[in-house]
């Protein structure tokens, strides 16, 4: 009898010790406070409305090719300036298209590896220091993450408005040139 007492004494520490293993209130308190920072840039570049940029950035080479590879006729210096500002935007457009998968995935992945933390932490998983350690692996991460998701929301935030805007003007130069050179030919 007195062994199956130190056997269950013995249990009843060990699954305390199991127990206290896990994650403390700070380290969750850090975690969770990580968590709403990605998901809050996780939001905001999801919220972007891919599908318009794609015609949109499509639409802007495709005016830029013809601008310069077909509209051979002198133009005004007014026009001339009036397509530089609208070529202006293609360091924009190109940043966007270039980065906005990149970072869409980037910010995935850290959202599954901050989810991994906190269930290794919350298991009892993780050795003395290893927390700190993937918890500024993480934060380090986010913060990269989050200045480049900046950068590409401030392109977007910057050309739409200025495509929206410029973008009839264009089309309409390019149809009426279009229509007078097969009116010449």
């Amino acid at each position: 009898m007195r062994n199956i007492q130190i056997l269950f004494i013995g249990l009843v520490c060990l699954s305390i010790v199991a127990c206290t293993k896990g994650l403390n209130e700070d380290q969750s308190n850090k975690l969770n406070l990580l968590q709403s920072r990605l998901d809050s840039t996780l939001n905001k570049i999801e919220a972007v409305d891919t599908a318009k940029n794609k015609v949109s950035f499509n639409h802007f080479f495709e005016n830029i090719r013809f601008i310069q590879e077909e509209m051979t006729d002198t133009i005004t210096p007014e026009l001339a300036l009036f397509f530089d500002d609208y070529y202006s935007m293609r360091k924009a457009f190109k940043m966007y298209a270039q980065e906005y998968p990149l970072i869409l995935n980037e910010l995935k992945i850290s959202k599954k590896q901050l989810a991994d933390l906190k269930h290794d932490g919350e298991a009892g998983i993780l050795e003395d220091g290893q927390f700190e350690k993937y918890y500024h692996l993480e934060s380090n991460n986010l913060v990269l993450a989050e200045e480049k998701a900046n950068e590409v929301l401030y392109a977007i935030e910057t050309i739409e408005p200025m495509y929206d805007e410029m973008n009839p003007k264009v089309d309409s130069i390019l149809n009426i040139y279009r229509t007078k050179e097969s009116a010449e030919k």
